[in-house]
């Protein structure tokens, strides 16, 4: 995500929490384990999740 792209297994992570026929939520924040904000990613109509910013230390 540092490079501003989503990998393929964040990709499938998030693709599980999405029920189908229902839009994916507009704002999804991912949190690493240590619990610190990685970056806030955004859907779009029609269209899978971009990065909107990302957090580096």
């Amino acid at each position: 995500m540092r490079n501003g792209q989503i990998s393929k297994g964040l990709q499938a992570e998030l693709l599980r929490h999405i029920k189908l026929g229902e839009a994916p939520k507009p704002v999804r924040v991912i949190n690493s384990e240590e619990g610190r904000l990685l970056a806030l990613l955004i859907a779009q109509p029609g269209e899978f999740y971009k990065i909107r910013r990302v957090f580096v230390d």
